[in-house]
C-alpha cells in the first residue's frame, strides 16, 4: 500500500494505492480490496473496488481518494479479499497537520532512571506503534534526559514532540509529575530543607511559580500513597489513570480510588481540577497505555502546555471522544442564568472495536469532598453485542449553576494496550474531563444545531468537522446553519486548489455567543454536477429490412441490419440476440445463425441510453424439417403436372382406354414447389 504522506495538511486530498501481486500460474478473479479510514479522515467515491481478474504472474493496482479532514496521527488500513480464501491486510501509519486532534503520553521512564527503555526507543514505540504526537519523559528526580529528548523532537522534524519532565518521587510519601520547568522540583517532603520543614504545598508552589504544570501521581498506588491528598491547592489535576491497574479495577483500587478522589476535590468547588490517563511505562511497549487526547490548532509545545492546564483533553487506550454542552468542551464552564434545558453533544467511536457502553456522570459543588451522594449517572446505553463502532447522541437535560459532567465509554478491547492489569483488563476505555456549569445572566452557548444545504446534502460529520455534497457550483447564499438560542454564525467560502496535491473547498463557520466567545467548524465542500431533469425518453431502434418468419433446419438464416437514435446520446449500439427452442443463446456471425433443430426461434433486438432507457423489438422465427421426394423406380418417369388439371387429364387417359389397346403406365403427380 502506498499512501501519500508528504507534508500533508488539513483539507488535502490525497491518494491511497494499493497494488496486488499474483505470483501464482493462474489467474485470480473478483478480487475485492476495500479501505478503512481513520475517524480524521473521508475517503471519497467508493470505499470498495473490485478487480475482475489479475492474470497469472501479473499485478494490479487500485487508487482511492482521501480527503484530510483534521490534523493529527491515524491509521488507514486496507483489506483485499478472493475465493479460495485468499485474505490480505495492509496498514500505514498517516500524519496530517493543521487544526485536529493529537495524543500524548505524559508519564513515562527510561533508562535515565529505572526505565528498560531509552529515550529512542520509547519515542519509537510511541510514534511508530501507538501513533501518538508527542511523550513526557518524566524520569524520577531527573532532568538529565534533556538533551536525548530535544534530539528526538529534531529528528522527527515536527510530526512527534518528546519533551523533559520529571516524576517527583519522594520518599514515603508520594510521586507527583511536574511539566515545563528545567529544574528538578524538591522532593525532600516533610524534611528540613533549609531550615524548614519542606511540604508539598512548598513544591506546588515552585513548581507553578515557575510557569511549571503540577499533577498528583496515582495517589493510591501500593506503597507511592500520596501522604496529604487533601491538604494541597493550586495543582492542575490528578494522574486517574496510572497505566500499571486499568481503570476499572476496583479490587487493588489505584484508580477507582482516583477517580473518586478527583469527583471529591472538584465537588469542594475551590477550583477545577482535572483527570489525566497515563501509562507510567517503564518498558517501550507501554509507551501510550492509556494516553489523552486534545483538539490542537497545531501540535505544539506551547500548545501541550495550555491544554495540561487547562484540562480540554480526555484519557483513553482506544476509544475516541467528542463531547461538549452548547459548543462548550472540556475543561470549560457553560455560563447558565438558573436552571435551563441545554444540549449535550456526545460522540464516541471507535475504529478498531465494537462499543459496549456509554454513560454520562453528573456530580454537584456543594462544598464538601465527601457528599458523594450528589453524584449520579444521569444517562447511560449499553451497546454489548450490538456491533456499534460509532454512537452519537444529542440529549436535552436540564442544569443549574455548579454542577459538572463528565462521559464514559467502554469498548471491547484497547488499541494501544490492555490498559493495565486487574478488572477490566484488554477493555477499551475512555472519560472526558467535566464540562462545568455555571451562573451568568450572558450565555456563552456556541453550538451548531443543524447545517443544511439547500441544493445538496451533509454525507459525514466528525466533531467539527462536516463534508457536504452539493449540486453544482457552491453557493453561500444556499447554507443554513442553526445555532444556540442568543448566537450568531458568519461563515466564509474558500475555494479549493488544485496541485500535486488538491485541496478542498471550504466553509470556515464562526459562531459568536452571547458574551463574545466564539468557535470554529468546518464544513468540507464537495461540488457535484448540476443535477438535470432525468431523461425518460425510448431511444428510436429502426430494423433496416425483415426478419423471416419460417425456416428450414440447417438453413443459415441472415438477420437484417438494424440502428438506433437516443435525444440526448444519439447515436446508439444495437445488440442482437438469438434463442433457440430450449432457451440457450445462438452463437451469431455477421447477423447470420444456422438454425440447428426444429422449433421457435426468437431475435431480439436491443439499444440503451446511458440513462438505462431502453427500446427493444423481438420476432420468431419457426423452423420446420424438410419433406423427403420419392425416388421413381428404373425406366419410369413423373412427368410434371399442373396441380389445376388433374381430373381432366385422369378423363382423358379413360377414353383412351376405353377406344382399345392403350396401356396405362403409372403416373405420380410431383409436389408442387
Amino acid at each position: 500500500m502506498n499512501v501519500y504522506d508528504e507534508n500533508l495538511q488539513k483539507g488535502d486530498i490525497f491518494p491511497v494505492s494499493v497494488t496486488i501481486s499474483n505470483d501464482s500460474d493462474e489467474p485470480v478473479e473478483n478480487v475485492e480490496v476495500s479501505l478503512d479510514t481513520p475517524y480524521q479522515m473521508f475517503s471519497l467515491g467508493k470505499d470498495s473496488i473490485t478487480i475482475p481478474e489479475i492474470p497469472a504472474k501479473e499485478s494490479k493496482t487500485v487508487e482511492f481518494q482521501v480527503l484530510a479532514l483534521e490534523g493529527g496521527r491515524g491509521l488507514i488500513k486496507s483489506n483485499v479479499t478472493a475465493p479460495n480464501d485468499i485474505a490480505l491486510a495492509f496498514s500505514k501509519a498517516v500524519s496530517i497537520d493543521g487544526e485536529g486532534y493529537y495524543a500524548g503520553d505524559n508519564h513515562t521512564h527510561s533508562t535515565n532512571s529505572d526505565g528498560s527503555g531509552t529515550i529512542r526507543q520509547n519515542v519509537d514505540s510511541a510514534y511508530e506503534d501507538k501513533l501518538v504526537n508527542w511523550l513526557y519523559s518524566t524520569d524520577h528526580n531527573a532532568i538529565s534526559q534533556k538533551a536525548e529528548t530535544e534530539a528526538e523532537t529534531n529528528r522527527l522534524q515536527g510530526d512527534f514532540i518528546n519533551i523533559t519532565g520529571t516524576e517527583i518521587t519522594s520518599s514515603g510519601k508520594g510521586h507527583a509529575l511536574a511539566y515545563g520547568v528545567d529544574f528538578i522540583p524538591e522532593y525532600r517532603i516533610n524534611q528540613n530543607v533549609n531550615g524548614k520543614i519542606w511540604t508539598w504545598q512548598d513544591t506546588i508552589d515552585q513548581v507553578t511559580d515557575a510557569g511549571g504544570i503540577f499533577y498528583v501521581a496515582h495517589p493510591n498506588y501500593p506503597g507511592l500513597q500520596f501522604s496529604d491528598p487533601y491538604g494541597i491547592k493550586g495543582y492542575s489535576g490528578i494522574e486517574v489513570w496510572n497505566g500499571f491497574y486499568h481503570a476499572l479495577d476496583a479490587d487493588q483500587n489505584v484508580n477507582t480510588f482516583a477517580f473518586e478522589y478527583w469527583d471529591n476535590v472538584n465537588r469542594i468547588g475551590e477550583q477545577k481540577y482535572f483527570g489525566i490517563a497515563n501509562s507510567d511505562g517503564h518498558n517501550p511497549g507501554k509507551m501510550a497505555d492509556p494516553y489523552i487526547k486534545t483538539e490542537m490548532d497545531v501540535l505544539s509545545y506551547d500548545n501541550i502546555q495550555e491544554i495540561l492546564a487547562n484540562g480540554s483533553y480526555y484519557g483513553s487506550n482506544g476509544p475516541e471522544l467528542r463531547y461538549n454542552i452548547e459548543g462548550v468542551g472540556m475543561g470549560e464552564t457553560l455560563n447558565v442564568d438558573g436552571a435551563q434545558k441545554v444540549d449535550f453533544n456526545i460522540t464516541a467511536f471507535d475504529q478498531n472495536y465494537d462499543l459496549k457502553n456509554v454513560k454520562l456522570i453528573k456530580n454537584v459543588i456543594t462544598g464538601s469532598a465527601d457528599d458523594g451522594a450528589q453524584k449520579e449517572v444521569v444517562y447511560e446505553v449499553d451497546l454489548t453485542g450490538k456491533g456499534v463502532k460509532e454512537f452519537s447522541e444529542t440529549l436535552s437535560l436540564e442544569v443549574k449553576p455548579n454542577e459538572f459532567y463528565r462521559i464514559e465509554v467502554i469498548s471491547e478491547q484497547g488499541t494501544t494496550g490492555n490498559g493495565g492489569k486487574g478488572e477490566g483488563q484488554s477493555l477499551g476505555f475512555a472519560f472526558s474531563n467535566p464540562i462545568w456549569t455555571g451562573q451568568a445572566t450572558q450565555s456563552n452557548a456556541k453550538d451548531i444545531k443543524e447545517i443544511r444545504y439547500e441544493d445538496g446534502e451533509v454525507i459525514e460529520t466528525i466533531g467539527e468537522n462536516t463534508v457536504i455534497k452539493t449540486n453544482g457550483a457552491f453557493d453561500l447564499e444556499k447554507l443554513n446553519v442553526t445555532v444556540s438560542d442568543g448566537a450568531s454564525v458568519t461563515a466564509s467560502f474558500a475555494e479549493g486548489k488544485d496541485g500535486s496535491i488538491d485541496q478542498s473547498s471550504a466553509v470556515t463557520v464562526t459562531v459568536t455567543a452571547e458574551d463574545g466567545s466564539q468557535k470554529t467548524s468546518t464544513l468540507f465542500v464537495l461540488e457535484g454536477d448540476e443535477e438535470e431533469t432525468p431523461d425518460t425518453q425510448q431511444p428510436t431502434l429502426t430494423i433496416d429490412g425483415e426478419v423471416p418468419e419460417t425456416a428450414v433446419v440447417g438453413e443459415t438464416v441472415t438477420l437484417p441490419d438494424a440502428s438506433a437514435n437516443d435525444e440526448t446520446d444519439g447515436a446508439l449500439d444495437v445488440t442482437v440476440t438469438v434463442t433457440d427452442p430450449a432457451g440457450a443463446n445462438v452463437a451469431l456471425k455477421d447477423n447470420t445463425f444456422v438454425t440447428a433443430s426444429a422449433g421457435t426461434y426468437t431475435v431480439t433486438y436491443q439499444a440503451e441510453d446511458a440513462s438505462g432507457n431502453k427500446a427493444v423489438q423481438s420476432f420468431t422465427i419457426k423452423a420446420e424439417e424438410q419433406d423427403t421426394e420419392p425416388t421413381p423406380d428404373e425406366g419410369e418417369t413423373i412427368p410434371d403436372t399442373d396441380d389445376s388439371q388433374p381430373l381432366a387429364l385422369l378423363s382423358a387417359l379413360l377414353a383412351a382406354a376405353a377406344a382399345g389397346g392403350l396401356v396405362l403406365t403409372r403416373y405420380f403427380r410431383k409436389k408442387a414447389k
